[in-house]
């Protein structure tokens, strides 16, 4: 189903005290989340604190990216469950998932970090710690980007698709890449616009939808996508009856005009 995850400042913090200061500034998050508001909050939180997040497409990525010593996971209650490999070895805390399920085990319940209290801080690094412009962001590779590589990113995106507080921007792209979050969501945060995820894992069916507006939601204004999502729509339309596939009034474009008839 389709939503509007416009994240405020009160429920980023709400993750940053009761999540991220059990971290020192520096260590490294492990996260494998699909793209949900949670993945959104904890990646805000994450640059608050100046910790790293190391995203993972799958078990066979929290092994590939195990040398960077990740201090925690964070994941879907799925993904706990079905994989072999639930935590990084290196983990100090449980693993913290999303869903609401009534499973027992070792782990932490996303919507309880959202309610606790605040916690002790862990002590600084030695001199203080800018992560800003150094790599803090790893999208399933060893290489990471800095903050500020990400926010230039989002600006730059968002002056090529013009946007304004008054857009609604349909991001299909996947959140545990830099072009999803840092041109995607980041382009929406620093313009003001409101950010709408389409649908979990990609789908092309609930991206159209999202950007016609369904169950009393708003169409989006603008769709930002990569090839795979374009080919994808393409796929979708080239299938569709003639007329199946149509857009909000609101619909102005965006990376392509796919849609605009």
């Amino acid at each position: 189903q389709s939503f509007s995850a416009r994240v405020s400042c009160s429920r980023t913090k709400h993750v940053n005290c009761a999540c991220f200061r059990r971290f020192c500034p520096g260590d490294a998050v492990m996260m494998w989340l699909p793209s949900v508001a949670e993945n959104v909050l904890v990646q805000l939180a994450a640059a608050v604190s100046n910790i790293r997040v190391v995203t993972v497409k799958g078990a066979d990525g929290m092994a590939k990216l195990e040398a960077l010593q990740c201090k925690g996971l964070i994941t879907s209650l799925e993904n706990h469950l079905s994989s072999g490999k639930a935590a990084p070895t290196s983990a100090i805390i449980p693993p913290v998932v999303t869903g609401t399920e009534n499973v027992t085990g070792d782990f932490l319940r996303f919507a309880e970090l959202l309610t606790m209290g605040d916690v002790s801080a862990a002590p600084p690094l030695g001199g203080g710690f800018d992560g800003s412009d150094q790599p803090m962001y790893f999208y399933n590779s060893s290489k990471g980007v800095s903050q500020t590589e990400l926010i230039d990113a989002g600006d730059t995106a968002a002056v090529e698709l013009a946007l304004t507080p008054a857009d609604r921007l349909c991001l299909p792209v996947t959140l545990n890449h830099s072009f999803g979050f840092g041109s995607g969501a980041l382009a929406a945060f620093r313009s003001g616009a409101a950010l709408v995820l389409p649908s979990a894992a990609p789908s092309p069916k609930e991206t159209v939808a999202a950007i016609k507006g369904a169950d009393s939601n708003e169409g989006c204004t603008v769709l930002y996508a990569d090839t795979h999502t374009l080919n994808a729509l393409i796929d979708l339309e080239d299938s569709a009856a003639p007329g199946g596939v149509g857009t909000a009034d609101s619909f102005r474009g965006g990376t392509h005009d796919l849609l605009a008839g």
